[in-house]
């Protein structure tokens, strides 16, 4: 069965010099029991997971000089996130498994493929950056609520970018951005619930509790702002994640560690973030021992200063053009928000979303630097035709 594909054609960059390749940014719609969307995401995309685990696993032996493969088994052996999941998400287990079953991996593989961010914070300890530009703002009667990310990753995953719809057993829908054999990076419902995420490495960590995909995936379970919320508050988090959480009614920003919830107070109209916490202080050992870093032209406050310039007003109805033309930027030459494709070791802007959540509540999404890759509509009710 063929695969449908959205195809995005490339805009010019800001020298003027096309992009030479064409993106196409692959999307499936997965149904049924968890473990049947698994299967259909490990069968459908069985080529494109083979490929991403390949480059994936050349970059863990690089990084931390060992056989990538020995690496997986001692991270999963020296790591307890399982209970977690089966406790507050227990059917993304199943997913996972049928996302093996239908790639030809093996379960250990694809459980630690999905651990991202759990695998940044602890992977030097197990073998012996600084990403991702977020904001958010509430409904006005001139505008929906907004939130919105450039979704940074290593550059090794460049060209792998993905979207799934998924649609459970009670009804709810989800758009999430991905890339083959992942269960999400961020995403949105069709009840209006989203989530973008930012890794916060100076907070305090564990090697149990539920990793960053898994409370992405349980936050876009929830079909109300309240839920959605209340689970964040409410799970053991495995690692220092920000998460930023919308409805049409509220916008709210959390720094998460392993020993607690944080939410901001409101910087302007908009709530925004980068990669350093600014309210959470359960700082993890090595911070605490050293300090936190707070020099004021590093990566991530470089980049929270450009939105907070670019963010202290509110555009009104010209606000969805404010936050694209933010999140398209390079006010910084060494640090911009708009981070290109430089190599496979470097970290670049793997895509860009803005979710919409209005009445009918839609996604943007480019796959890759916006400033050179248009967005993509996606809607739920042309989905389903």
């Amino acid at each position: 069965m063929r695969l449908p594909w959205l195809v995005i054609l490339c805009a010019l960059s800001l020298a003027g010099e096309p992009r030479e390749e064409v993106r196409t940014l692959p999307l499936i719609t997965l149904e049924g029991t968890p473990y049947q969307r698994g299967l259909t995401h490990g069968t459908r995309w069985r080529e494109e997971i083979q490929r991403a685990v390949d480059v994936w696993k050349s970059d863990l032996a690089a990084t931390y000089k060992m056989d990538a493969g020995a690496f997986i088994h001692e991270f999963a052996a020296k790591t307890d996130y399982l209970p977690a999941i089966r406790k507050w998400t227990p059917g993304l287990l199943d997913e996972v498994r049928g996302i093996a079953e239908g790639s030809g991996m093996d379960f250990e593989t694809m459980l630690v493929y999905q651990l991202i961010d759990e695998y940044w914070v602890n992977g030097q300890a197990v073998a012996s950056g600084e990403h991702c530009s977020a904001l958010g703002i509430a409904a006005t009667n001139q505008h929906a609520a907004i939130i919105a990310q450039n979704m940074d990753l290593e550059g090794f995953r460049d060209g792998h970018q993905a979207v799934l719809h998924i649609k459970n057993e009670s009804g709810v829908e989800a758009l999430v951005l991905t890339e083959p054999g992942l269960i999400a990076l961020n995403g949105m419902n069709n009840r209006g619930v989203a989530v973008t995420t930012n890794t916060l490495s100076q907070l305090a960590h564990a090697r149990n509790g539920l990793p960053v995909a898994f409370v992405v995936r349980g936050i876009l379970e929830r079909t109300r702002y309240e839920g959605a919320t209340a689970f964040v508050r409410g799970v053991s988090h495995a690692s220092g994640q920000n998460y930023i959480v919308a409805s049409p009614v509220a916008v709210v920003d959390f720094e998460a560690s392993s020993g607690q919830v944080v939410a901001l107070p409101r910087q302007s109209a908009f709530v925004y973030h980068t990669n350093h916490p600014i309210a959470n202080h359960d700082y993890a050992e090595q911070y605490r021992r050293a300090g936190v870093p707070k020099d004021p032209s590093d990566n991530t406050h470089m980049r929270y200063a450009a939105l907070e310039a670019r963010l202290a007003t509110d555009a009104g109805q010209n606000v969805i053009r404010q936050v694209k033309a933010t999140l398209e930027s390079h006010d910084s030459e060494l640090h911009p928000i708009c981070r290109r494709f430089l190599s496979a070791s470097k970290v670049c802007t793997f895509a860009s979303v803005v979710m919409v959540l209005g009445e009918q509540p839609y996604l943007l999404v480019a796959p890759g630097a916006p400033d050179l890759y248009p967005y993509q509509r996606l809607d739920f009710s042309q989905l389903a035709k």
